[in-house]
């Protein structure tokens, strides 16, 4: 379910958010390993073609209406299998930034997830609001429906749950030197 929250007013770089709430029937555990997967993210989030990650500075690959072809961005918090909290700096020339907060719950039962998306538009960006929510609110709901089959699909394949998979990341030779290039920008 994706509620959608109002914004009142034409005041410059308001930010719009959008939440999405559920149960996923799998453990947290595999929930997060999932989540954190890099080299899975295009399977379920159609505008990301690939994300490299170093430390806590990602760079991620988009396509799609308007995307930048490499947005750089930064892991804000994170407690495995509980929160992640990402930032990207200007996805779109029409965005300042776009922050990504996902909580989970493990219950009896599989895992409940919070999801919420803030966009924050620049001046320009702020005329198109109201034409762009609709789009922002589709590709969040196809994001989580992609999720959930790709967590499925996993769960079907019988692997193994990774541990702290936060913390064990590992960046191609080619996307580190992009990572690099982009930092000294």
């Amino acid at each position: 379910m994706v509620r959608r929250q109002t914004c009142v007013g034409l005041a410059p770089m308001f930010p719009v958010e959008l939440e999405a709430h559920g149960h996923l029937s799998a453990s947290a555990a595999r929930v997060w390993a999932r989540l954190v997967d890099g080299a899975a993210i295009s399977s379920w989030c159609e505008p990301v073609r690939s994300l490299a990650a170093d430390g806590d500075r990602l760079l991620l690959h988009l396509v799609g209406a308007g995307a930048r072809d490499w947005v750089d961005g930064e892991v804000v918090s994170v407690e495995p299998r509980r929160r992640l909290d990402v930032r990207l700096r200007a996805p779109t020339a029409q965005l300042r930034q776009l922050r990504v907060e996902v909580e989970l719950e493990q219950t009896d039962d599989g895992t409940d997830f919070s999801l919420r998306v803030t966009v924050t538009p620049n001046l320009l960006g702020n005329l198109a609001v109201p034409l762009r929510r609709l789009g922002w609110e589709v590709t969040m709901a196809r994001a989580v429906r992609g999720f959930r089959a790709a967590l499925e699909a996993h769960e079907v394949a019988g692997s193994t749950v990774v541990e702290d998979v936060c913390r064990e990341r590992h960046v191609p030779p080619s996307e580190a030197a992009r990572l690099a290039a982009t930092a000294a920008v």
